[in-house]
């Protein structure tokens, strides 16, 4: 018992004695001991008791191995361990959630988040600087007292659930992982029947044919939710004119996030396994191109040859936009200016031609971390605000060109976005009443619009983006075949779609029926994964889009 004492005491000693280690350790512990008091008050003080929990179980761990002097074992483990957990919080703080298997696949577009670079690296730095200092070991009962925490944290995790873990986040992560490798050794088994999904016609819901072989602009704004818009503060006043001026959809979501999902599956009517896979099967640009219609897309990312290659799988018969180096937008990308009047300049040209035309664009200046390059929404102080108002801006002087063009006769706009905007910690100062909805599935503007039309408004309780292409086919009374999963909202009274109800980005489902989002049933979760892996499966196939449009074609 003397021997242990004196142990202990020559352990203190050592350690006040070593003034720089006694410093190393009030930083490196004294940083992610602050950035988890942080993240409990920015996120909720269960994140801060857990994360406390564990934060004290990496210090056991690591102190005894100290103790037996395994020195460089003991401080590499604890720098692999403390920036690991400090990567989490600060996650946490600027994003909402712990990371998640989806984020993963999205560090290629880590370039589009440029907006925040300059604070994203510098708390990328801190992390590293402060998780890595080396330490020395320290009087302190490791074993009784990470019992006891461990003990603690289970018993919280239990009761409270899982996810404040930041490192049962880790096991999930695995865990999403391996059933995301065991689903595609399954679809690679599957054989499913073509006709489960192919259909003859989108169906005719929409009684009116004034609209029969119009021209159509559709516009994917870059992360929009319908809430932005609605603001008191008018930080968007010619969208919202303009939804009360047309045919307006309210409660409208989305069904996937984020854009790589998005565009694809709004287009096709369907969901993506994976960001970048190919969809096979029919596109609504391909079904009017079929119908005589000339299509292309207007990529405002010309230098991203990821995105590139993404468009040029869509269907369309054109991506226009050229490489070069004298975009004014951020990341090179072409500014929301210049493309709202690249888009205005390709409509006159295409309505030249003798064929009616489809023409979609994505605007990219409303994207995550980004501020505005040209407009300021009233003192400019706010990133969030300004890129918002500077894409209302360019969208108004767009629609006034568009009003007094020829064009305005025989085109309709279609306004929309490709995902709702997400959750992070910009949007909660700005946005703080209505950020309290998961972070990537909420509303999101659609409208329909050309001069002199009668304003109406179609409550689509809850139904989603799964059902753009149908709902555009129907109000042009353009049909054909296709496999879409959406229905039109035109449909409302008789549709009893299932997927259109349902959100999956890869990760997580939601229910967003009548407009409330929730997390699937047990037996809801049971159907949308077997029926949407039959539909993963046949839209690999590349002769199944061939044989059905022979069919229609003869």
């Amino acid at each position: 018992m003397e021997n242990e004492e004196k142990k202990e005491n020559r352990l203190l000693a050592g350690f006040k004695a070593d003034k720089v280690h006694s410093i190393f350790f009030i930083l490196k512990y004294g940083f992610a001991i602050a950035l988890t008091i942080y993240t409990g008050v920015r996120r909720g003080p269960l994140f801060s008791v857990i994360g406390l929990l564990e934060l004290l179980c990496i210090f056991c761990i690591s102190n005894r191995l100290l103790r037996f002097r395994y020195t460089i074992f003991g401080n590499i483990l604890t720098d692999v361990l403390i920036a690991f957990y400090n990567t989490q919080m600060g996650v946490l703080i600027f994003g909402g959630t712990y990371l998640t298997l989806i984020m993963l696949p999205n560090i290629d577009s880590a370039e589009d988040l440029s907006g925040q670079a300059g604070m994203y690296l510098g708390a990328i730095a801190l992390v590293v600087i402060f998780s890595c200092l080396p330490l020395r070991a320290v009087p302190f009962p490791n074993a009784r007292i990470m019992s006891l925490a461990l003990i603690a944290e289970l018993g919280l995790t239990m009761v409270k659930g899982p996810e404040f873990s930041p490192f049962y986040d880790v096991y999930a992560i695995a865990k999403d992982y391996r059933a995301k490798e065991a689903q595609k050794a399954r679809l690679a088994a599957l054989n499913i029947d073509p006709g489960t999904f192919s259909k003859g016609t989108v169906g005719n819901y929409y009684e009116g044919t004034e609209n029969a072989g119009k021209n159509v602009v559709l516009i994917l704004t870059e992360g929009l939710s319908q809430d932005i818009v609605e603001d008191d503060r008018d930080i968007m006043p010619n969208v919202a004119k303009y939804e009360k001026k047309s045919l307006n959809f309210t409660n409208y979501y989305n069904h996937t996030f984020a854009t790589y999902r998005g565009i694809i599956g709004q287009l096709f009517s369907g969901y993506q396994l994976e960001n970048l896979d190919e969809n096979h099967l029919i596109s609504i640009a391909e079904l009017l191109r079929t119908n005589g219609y000339y299509t292309s897309f207007l990529n405002s990312e010309p230098n991203n040859t990821q995105f590139t290659t993404y468009l040029e799988g869509l269907g369309f018969d054109d991506v226009i936009g050229e490489p070069g180096n004298g975009y004014t937008g951020p990341t090179n990308s072409i500014s929301d200016k210049e493309i709202y009047e690249r888009l205005f300049d390709q409509m006159e040209e295409q309505g030249k031609g003798d064929k009616p035309f489809f023409t979609a664009v994505y605007t990219f200046g409303t994207h995550l971390s980004l501020d505005s390059v040209d407009e300021k929404f009233g003192d400019g102080t706010d990133p969030e605000l300004n890129k918002f108002y500077n894409v209302d801006c360019q969208f108004g002087k767009f629609m006034e060109k568009f009003e007094h063009s020829d064009l305005k006769d025989n085109t309709v706009i279609v306004f929309t976005a490709d995902h709702t905007t997400y959750v992070d910690n910009y949007y909660e100062a700005s946005f703080p009443d209505v950020s309290n909805r998961p972070t990537d599935c909420g509303r999101v503007p659609l409208f329909f619009y050309y001069p002199g039309m009668e304003p109406s408004e179609i409550d689509c309780e809850g139904r989603n983006s799964l059902d753009l292409a149908p709902t555009i086919c129907n109000y042009i009374q353009q049909d054909g075949p296709n496999f879409f999963l959406g229905t039109s909202l035109f449909s409302q009274a008789q549709n009893n779609n299932t997927y259109d109800r349902f959100f999956s980005d890869g990760s997580v489902e939601y229910c967003t029926a009548n407009g409330e989002v929730r997390l699937l049933t047990d037996s809801e979760q049971k159907i949308f994964d077997s029926s949407v892996e039959a539909y993963y499966a046949i839209k690999q196939s590349e002769d199944v889009k061939e044989q059905e449009l022979q069919k229609y074609q003869k």
